[in-house]
């Protein structure tokens, strides 16, 4: 079995993310060109990353209806 350098930094990368550090300092760490890169690589494993952008929606939305 070889471990690659990137399978390591994959390693980081999903531990950082399930420890909740932030998402931009992640990007920046792995030198991405944008976040959404790192989201669409690593999102799912943040234990509540999605169902906050869902939070953050819902109470958009609600301030909308409520003007």
């Amino acid at each position: 079995m070889f471990l690659w350098w990137h399978d390591l930094r994959r390693t980081w990368a999903t531990m950082a993310v399930r420890e909740r550090v932030d998402m931009i300092q992640i990007s920046r760490q792995l030198g991405h060109a944008n976040m959404r890169i790192t989201e669409e690589h690593y999102a799912h494993y943040h234990p509540d990353y999605m169902g906050q952008a869902s939070d953050h929606s819902s109470r958009m939305l609600q301030n909308f209806l409520e003007r």
